[in-house]
Protein backbone atom coordinates (compact mmCIF):
# COMPACT_ATOMS: atom_id res chain seq x y z
CA UNK A 1 0.00 0.00 0.00
CA UNK A 2 1.07 3.46 -0.75
CA UNK A 3 0.47 6.53 1.08
CA UNK A 4 0.17 9.39 -0.87
CA UNK A 5 1.30 12.90 0.58
CA UNK A 6 0.83 15.16 -1.94
CA UNK A 7 1.69 18.97 -2.16
CA UNK A 8 -0.45 20.67 -0.47
CA UNK A 9 0.38 24.61 0.20
CA UNK A 10 3.46 26.82 -0.79
CA UNK A 11 4.45 28.70 1.85
CA UNK A 12 7.69 31.19 2.56
CA UNK A 13 8.48 31.58 6.34
CA UNK A 14 10.43 35.06 7.62
CA UNK A 15 14.24 33.53 7.95
CA UNK A 16 14.61 34.34 11.47
CA UNK A 17 18.68 34.35 11.41
CA UNK A 18 21.42 34.14 9.46
CA UNK A 19 21.69 30.28 9.10
CA UNK A 20 17.69 29.60 8.43
CA UNK A 21 18.04 30.41 4.63
CA UNK A 22 17.96 27.35 2.95
CA UNK A 23 20.44 26.64 -0.17
CA UNK A 24 19.30 23.07 -1.46
CA UNK A 25 16.23 22.17 -1.89
CA UNK A 26 14.88 18.37 -1.82
CA UNK A 27 12.20 16.10 -2.52
CA UNK A 28 12.17 13.39 -0.14
CA UNK A 29 10.54 9.51 -0.84
CA UNK A 30 11.02 6.86 1.68
CA UNK A 31 10.53 3.53 1.48
CA UNK A 32 9.99 0.99 4.31
CA UNK A 33 11.58 -2.46 3.94
CA UNK A 34 9.68 -5.09 5.81
CA UNK A 35 10.22 -8.44 6.08
CA UNK A 36 8.21 -10.79 8.63
CA UNK A 37 10.18 -10.00 11.67
CA UNK A 38 9.53 -6.23 11.01
CA UNK A 39 11.82 -3.74 8.92
CA UNK A 40 14.96 -4.25 7.63
CA UNK A 41 15.68 -0.72 6.86
CA UNK A 42 14.36 2.14 4.89
CA UNK A 43 15.14 3.43 0.96
CA UNK A 44 15.70 6.75 0.85
CA UNK A 45 15.06 8.63 -2.66
CA UNK A 46 16.66 12.40 -2.45
CA UNK A 47 15.36 14.30 -5.90
CA UNK A 48 17.66 17.75 -5.68
CA UNK A 49 15.90 20.11 -7.09
CA UNK A 50 16.80 23.86 -8.48
CA UNK A 51 20.63 24.97 -9.43
CA UNK A 52 21.94 22.09 -7.55
CA UNK A 53 20.93 19.27 -8.64
CA UNK A 54 21.29 21.43 -12.53
CA UNK A 55 25.03 21.55 -11.76
CA UNK A 56 25.42 17.88 -10.57
CA UNK A 57 24.32 16.79 -13.75
CA UNK A 58 26.37 19.73 -15.92
CA UNK A 59 29.63 18.52 -14.16
CA UNK A 60 29.49 14.77 -13.07
CA UNK A 61 27.68 13.46 -16.41
CA UNK A 62 30.99 13.46 -18.59
CA UNK A 63 29.88 12.00 -21.80
CA UNK A 64 26.54 14.35 -21.26
CA UNK A 65 24.33 11.09 -22.42
CA UNK A 66 21.71 11.58 -19.14
CA UNK A 67 22.99 8.53 -17.76
CA UNK A 68 25.99 7.79 -14.89
CA UNK A 69 27.79 5.20 -15.29
CA UNK A 70 29.93 3.22 -12.61
CA UNK A 71 33.17 5.69 -12.73
CA UNK A 72 30.76 8.77 -12.52
CA UNK A 73 28.99 7.36 -9.65
CA UNK A 74 31.75 6.61 -7.71
CA UNK A 75 33.03 10.11 -8.36
CA UNK A 76 29.91 11.83 -7.18
CA UNK A 77 29.43 9.95 -4.18
CA UNK A 78 32.91 10.41 -2.98
CA UNK A 79 32.75 14.08 -4.03
CA UNK A 80 29.31 15.45 -3.81
CA UNK A 81 27.71 12.82 -0.90
CA UNK A 82 30.04 10.80 1.65
CA UNK A 83 30.61 14.36 3.55
CA UNK A 84 26.96 14.54 5.33
CA UNK A 85 28.08 11.71 7.13
CA UNK A 86 28.81 13.89 9.33
CA UNK A 87 25.26 15.16 9.37
CA UNK A 88 24.27 11.76 9.58
CA UNK A 89 22.40 11.72 6.36
CA UNK A 90 20.09 13.95 7.85
CA UNK A 91 18.42 10.66 9.44
CA UNK A 92 17.37 9.79 12.87
CA UNK A 93 15.45 7.36 14.32
CA UNK A 94 13.76 7.57 17.82
CA UNK A 95 13.52 3.94 19.66
CA UNK A 96 12.01 4.03 23.40
CA UNK A 97 13.54 7.82 23.58
CA UNK A 98 16.61 6.98 22.48
CA UNK A 99 17.78 8.50 19.37
CA UNK A 100 20.05 6.35 16.51
CA UNK A 101 21.76 7.58 13.69
CA UNK A 102 23.38 5.66 10.87
CA UNK A 103 26.88 4.33 10.72
CA UNK A 104 26.69 3.36 7.01
CA UNK A 105 24.28 3.34 4.12
CA UNK A 106 24.50 0.98 0.93
CA UNK A 107 23.62 0.83 -2.22
CA UNK A 108 23.83 4.26 -3.37
CA UNK A 109 23.14 5.08 -7.07
CA UNK A 110 22.52 8.68 -9.16
CA UNK A 111 20.18 9.17 -11.61
CA UNK A 112 18.56 11.90 -14.06
CA UNK A 113 15.30 12.67 -13.67
CA UNK A 114 14.70 15.55 -16.33
CA UNK A 115 16.51 18.17 -14.93
CA UNK A 116 17.30 17.07 -11.25
CA UNK A 117 19.62 14.48 -9.45
CA UNK A 118 18.02 11.77 -7.59
CA UNK A 119 20.51 10.24 -4.99
CA UNK A 120 18.90 7.08 -4.17
CA UNK A 121 20.31 4.63 -0.92
CA UNK A 122 19.66 1.89 1.56
CA UNK A 123 20.11 2.31 5.37
CA UNK A 124 20.00 -0.36 7.00
CA UNK A 125 18.49 -1.27 10.49
CA UNK A 126 16.71 -4.00 11.98
CA UNK A 127 13.73 -3.05 13.86
CA UNK A 128 11.26 -6.37 15.55
CA UNK A 129 7.88 -5.86 15.93
CA UNK A 130 5.80 -7.35 18.66
CA UNK A 131 2.63 -8.21 19.74
CA UNK A 132 1.39 -5.07 21.49
CA UNK A 133 1.82 -1.79 18.81
CA UNK A 134 5.88 -0.48 18.44
CA UNK A 135 5.77 3.17 18.03
CA UNK A 136 9.26 4.70 16.81
CA UNK A 137 10.03 8.01 14.61
CA UNK A 138 12.07 8.22 11.33
CA UNK A 139 13.03 12.04 11.48
CA UNK A 140 14.66 13.42 8.22
CA UNK A 141 15.79 16.81 8.83
CA UNK A 142 18.97 19.52 8.60
CA UNK A 143 19.56 21.16 12.14
CA UNK A 144 21.02 23.86 10.10
CA UNK A 145 18.44 24.59 7.53
CA UNK A 146 20.35 24.68 4.87
CA UNK A 147 18.92 21.72 3.50
CA UNK A 148 14.79 22.06 2.79
CA UNK A 149 13.21 18.55 2.45
CA UNK A 150 9.46 18.45 0.92
CA UNK A 151 8.47 14.61 1.94
CA UNK A 152 6.29 13.61 -1.46
CA UNK A 153 5.51 10.19 -0.46
CA UNK A 154 5.95 7.48 1.73
CA UNK A 155 5.35 3.28 0.22
CA UNK A 156 5.05 1.01 2.60
CA UNK A 157 4.64 -2.99 0.96
CA UNK A 158 2.05 -5.10 2.90
CA UNK A 159 2.69 -8.04 4.49
CA UNK A 160 0.72 -10.97 5.76
CA UNK A 161 2.93 -11.19 9.24
CA UNK A 162 3.36 -7.72 10.46
CA UNK A 163 0.59 -4.63 10.63
CA UNK A 164 1.47 -1.01 10.71
CA UNK A 165 0.66 2.32 10.24
CA UNK A 166 1.86 5.88 9.42
CA UNK A 167 1.52 9.63 10.40
CA UNK A 168 3.30 12.09 9.93
CA UNK A 169 4.47 14.81 12.44
CA UNK A 170 6.66 18.12 11.43
CA UNK A 171 8.66 20.73 12.49
CA UNK A 172 6.89 24.44 12.21
CA UNK A 173 9.79 26.22 12.60
CA UNK A 174 11.87 24.86 9.93
CA UNK A 175 10.77 25.62 6.27
CA UNK A 176 10.42 23.61 3.35
CA UNK A 177 9.99 24.37 -0.30
CA UNK A 178 7.49 21.90 -0.82
CA UNK A 179 4.48 20.92 1.87
CA UNK A 180 3.88 21.15 5.24
CA UNK A 181 4.67 17.73 5.83
CA UNK A 182 8.84 19.11 4.40
CA UNK A 183 11.70 18.16 7.28
CA UNK A 184 9.53 15.65 8.62
CA UNK A 185 8.79 13.16 11.64
CA UNK A 186 7.42 10.15 10.49
CA UNK A 187 6.10 8.08 13.19
CA UNK A 188 5.73 4.30 12.59
CA UNK A 189 3.81 2.31 14.82
CA UNK A 190 3.59 -2.17 14.22
CA UNK A 191 2.51 -4.94 15.75
CA UNK A 192 2.94 -8.83 15.09
CA UNK A 193 -0.08 -10.31 13.16
CA UNK A 194 1.44 -13.79 13.13
CA UNK A 195 3.87 -15.42 15.72
CA UNK A 196 7.26 -15.35 14.66
CA UNK A 197 9.09 -15.65 17.81
CA UNK A 198 11.11 -12.18 17.42
CA UNK A 199 9.33 -10.06 19.77
CA UNK A 200 11.92 -8.18 21.73
CA UNK A 201 13.40 -4.85 20.91
CA UNK A 202 16.02 -4.80 18.90
CA UNK A 203 19.49 -5.44 20.34
CA UNK A 204 22.88 -4.23 20.33
CA UNK A 205 24.03 -6.45 17.27
CA UNK A 206 20.71 -6.13 15.74
CA UNK A 207 21.44 -2.17 15.78
CA UNK A 208 25.11 -2.60 14.71
CA UNK A 209 24.43 -0.59 11.56
CA UNK A 210 22.95 2.40 14.24
CA UNK A 211 24.75 4.36 16.06
CA UNK A 212 23.52 5.71 19.36
CA UNK A 213 23.25 10.08 19.48
CA UNK A 214 25.39 11.76 21.52
CA UNK A 215 26.55 15.40 22.26
CA UNK A 216 30.20 14.35 21.23
CA UNK A 217 28.79 12.63 18.06
CA UNK A 218 26.33 15.67 17.07
CA UNK A 219 25.80 16.98 13.76
CA UNK A 220 26.59 20.45 13.52
CA UNK A 221 23.83 23.20 14.16
CA UNK A 222 25.34 25.62 11.66
CA UNK A 223 27.06 25.66 7.90
CA UNK A 224 28.15 28.77 5.67
CA UNK A 225 28.93 26.14 3.27
CA UNK A 226 27.52 23.53 0.84
CA UNK A 227 27.80 20.31 3.43
CA UNK A 228 27.45 17.76 0.16
CA UNK A 229 30.45 19.07 -1.00
CA UNK A 230 33.74 17.43 0.30
CA UNK A 231 37.10 19.85 1.20
CA UNK A 232 38.78 20.50 -1.92
CA UNK A 233 36.00 20.00 -4.49
CA UNK A 234 34.14 23.16 -6.60
CA UNK A 235 31.41 22.64 -8.68
CA UNK A 236 29.69 25.51 -10.75
CA UNK A 237 27.67 27.99 -8.70
CA UNK A 238 28.81 26.50 -5.76
CA UNK A 239 28.21 29.85 -3.83
CA UNK A 240 28.19 30.00 -0.03
CA UNK A 241 25.51 31.63 2.02
CA UNK A 242 24.60 35.03 0.74
CA UNK A 243 23.69 36.29 4.26
CA UNK A 244 26.92 36.11 5.42
CA UNK A 245 29.32 38.96 4.81
CA UNK A 246 32.82 38.23 4.67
Amino acid sequence: MKKIFILLLLFILPIPGVFAHPHIYIDLIIEIDIDEQGITGFWENWTIVREFGENIIIDYDKDNNGIFDEKETKTVRAELFDNIINYHYYTYLDIADTVYIPSEIKNFSVHKVAENTVFRFFIPCRIFSGEAGRTFKLSIIDWTKYVSFGLRYIDDPSTRSVRYNVSIDHYDDYYSHSSIFGNSNIVITMNQTEQSGKNALPTAASRSRMIKLTPENAAPTETITNPFVSAGVKIKDDNPNPFVTY
